[in-house]
């Protein structure tokens, strides 16, 4: 990604989060950091971009009950990291409910 685009700054999470695809629970890789807007993952291997996946990020430690928490991204950009094999992977949300934004917030504080 040569320019900026954010609009907000993502924020570390304090938890273990896994990021695994909604559609048949495949893990897709570690939550590395999250906004309202979009999150970045590490994976474990390359994924597609441009493509839209459903996605359920699982937490280590439930917040208000909640386990999960839903939602559908955009993957726009991955980069290798510095361990072989793995990436990291930038997504934009683009359908989320109220109840995720809320985990969201919550989940960085």
């Amino acid at each position: 990604m040569s320019e900026n685009r954010r609009r907000l700054e993502r924020r570390r999470v304090e938890i273990a989060v896994i990021a695994q695809n909604g559609v048949d629970d495949e893990p897709l890789g570690k939550l590395v950091n999250i906004h309202e807007e979009g999150l970045m993952i590490m994976s474990e291997g390359p994924l597609q971009t441009e493509s839209i996946y459903q996605l359920e990020l699982v937490l280590a430690t439930p917040i208000d009950n909640e386990d999960s928490i839903p939602l559908v991204a955009d993957c726009l950009w991955q980069s290798p990291a510095n361990t072989e094999g793995s990436y990291w992977v930038g997504f934009k949300i683009v359908e989320v409910s109220n109840k995720s934004i809320d985990l969201i917030g919550r989940l960085s504080q």
